[in-house]
């Protein structure tokens, strides 16, 4: 089918060549930066390619009635209402590989900048001047270089570091070995000659460099940012400079761009400041462009995942041997929503066996969510929306694993809530069909699909052929019956995958056979 792809930032010749090349694609461009135009146009496109100059707002995206997905071109996705994409159901990615190289580069120009007064040299001599004595610099060789954040961009940073013969401690909360010394924040605020951040911008990261860690800094420091405006406090730098404390200061990214004409950061000579070049490279503006373009193609074409922000990432071969295993979770979820008789508190999914993988757990989780709010919800529930929806009807989803002795890979999904708590597990046959293993206490082989008619009895002589000749004499087709039971004479499942779905009179009257203690029919889809 077309696709009606936006593009409201500039973008390469190369990535919109590639992107006006691919089969079925259509491609507009806008001006990201006319919020009225966007509103306009974007009920009618289903993928979004923007770099920082558009602000995806959730009043733009409610208008996005078509929208799948947005692809940053560029690692920052503040410009983004996340919240808002996510409840929305829109896949967000980004492209974090393309502009590594030219933003960890941009970091190491700003430091020698700084270091040899680079910038105000420059001017001296353009006005004029020879002032060899007034611009006596410092060498980066033997030099402590604290990087926070050890993403892509700050081991770069630190690897070109090495390089300088210099000593390098980083601090990441999530690494805890490098080719270098990982430390705490503390010990870089007590050791660095020059800090670097490299870190996102969010509610933990935002002016996490301020007055107090400033102060506990060596006298002289070096502060560089050319990750996100606002992790160092520009009010603190400020102070820290008119006190004298400061080394000098090198900023490619502030807390509101463009900067203001009369900021006080722009009368500091020892402050050297780029607008935002961190990724302004001929190199890395064809390497984002061109990464953007082909994940939006590969999510709209194929279903592939590459580089989301608020969902797992999947290639195209690893998303299709997990299809399955997502089709099951679905399902049981599915089913356990048309079961439920009240409200749900928790779910607990529980994967047994190593081919799920950590994505593929969290795939199949938000899977289970899904089939689940369909249930109740009116509108759209997708992956993507499916735990941020979940949250907020107050449901806890917890994820485990546990170990199964007959099948190599089983998906247990557990839901309590007012009507108290039910159990339903399923396996694939052969790597490929669905199958449902276990209901509550009952063992079972049944197929999730279609109409599944469960009905629960006495286990009593007949009581098969009642229940049988009661949906064929009302005119239904019976394609497949699984029985369990948990104990001779005590109670008794069948479930059956029938032609057609049975009214609810019909329902109401397989209620009234003796010995009958419940029966539901749940639609699970094709």
């Amino acid at each position: 089918m077309p696709w009606n792809i936006l593009v409201s930032d500039p973008l390469s010749s190369d990535a919109l060549q590639s992107l006006e090349a691919a089969e079925e694609i259509h491609c507009e461009q806008l001006n990201g930066k006319d919020p009225q135009a966007l509103l306009e146009a974007l009920p009618r496109f289903d993928g979004w390619i923007i770099r920082s100059g558009t602000r995806v707002t959730d009043e733009l995206l409610a208008a996005a009635i078509r929208l799948k997905c947005i692809a940053r071109a560029g690692v920052g996705i503040d410009n983004i209402d996340l919240d808002a994409a996510t409840r929305r159901g829109v896949l967000v990615m980004n492209t974090p590989f393309g502009n590594t190289i030219s933003a960890a580069e941009h970091t190491l120009a700003l430091l020698f900048a700084v270091c040899r007064h680079l910038p105000e040299a420059c001017a001296s001599l353009q006005a004029g001047r020879w002032e060899r004595k007034a611009f006596i610099g410092s060498e980066l060789t033997g030099k402590t270089l604290g990087v926070v954040g050890l993403g892509k961009i700050g081991q770069a940073v630190a690897e070109r570091a090495l390089g300088l013969k210099m000593q390098v401690l980083g601090f990441d909360p999530f690494v805890e070995s490098a080719d270098f010394e990982v430390v705490s924040l503390a010990e870089i605020y007590r050791r660095a000659d020059i800090i670097s951040v490299h870190v996102p911008i969010n509610d933990r990261t935002r002016g996490m460099i301020g007055r107090a860690e400033l102060q506990a800094c060596k006298p002289g420091v070096i502060i560089l940012n050319c990750a996100r405006g606002g992790v160092v406090s520009e009010a603190a730098l400020v102070e820290a400079l008119e006190q004298g404390r400061l080394g000098g200061v090198g900023l490619d990214v502030f807390e509101s761009e463009p900067l203001d004409a009369h900021h006080p950061l722009r009368s500091f000579p020892q402050v050297v400041m780029t607008p935002h070049l961190g990724a302004s490279t001929l190199e890395a503006q064809d390497k984002v462009g061109l990464a953007a373009v082909q994940q939006v193609l590969d999510y709209l074409e194929r279903g592939a995942v590459n580089n989301a922000v608020n969902m797992p990432s999947l290639g195209a071969g690893v998303g299709e041997r997990l299809a399955p295993f997502v089709l099951l979770a679905e399902r049981i979820g599915s089913l356990h929503g048309q079961l439920a008789r009240g409200s749900i508190a928790e779910v607990q999914v529980s994967f047994s066996g190593e081919a799920f993988g950590e994505d593929g757990r969290e795939l199949c989780t938000r899977a289970v969510l899904q089939g689940l709010l369909q249930c109740f919800l009116d509108g759209p529930v997708n992956r993507i929306s499916a735990r941020t929806l979940a949250k907020g009807r107050g449901i806890a989803v917890g994820v485990s694993e546990q170990t199964s002795r007959d099948f190599s890979a089983v998906l247990e999904v557990s839901v309590r809530g007012s009507f108290g708590s039910r159990r339903i597990a399923g396996a694939l046959f052969g790597q490929k069909f669905p199958r449902l293993i276990r209901f509550d206490d009952y063992r079972t082989d049944a197929i999730p699909e279609g109409c599944l008619l469960l009905v629960q009895n006495r286990d009593q002589p007949r009581m098969l052929a009642r229940i049988s000749t009661m949906i064929g004499d009302s005119g239904i087709n019976i394609a497949n019956v699984t029985l369990a039971r948990d104990k001779s004479g005590g109670t008794a499942l069948a479930l059956f995958n029938l032609d057609s779905h049975p009214t609810s009179v019909q329902l109401d009257a397989l209620r009234t056979i003796p010995d009958v203690q419940w029966a539901c029919a749940c639609d699970l889809g094709e």
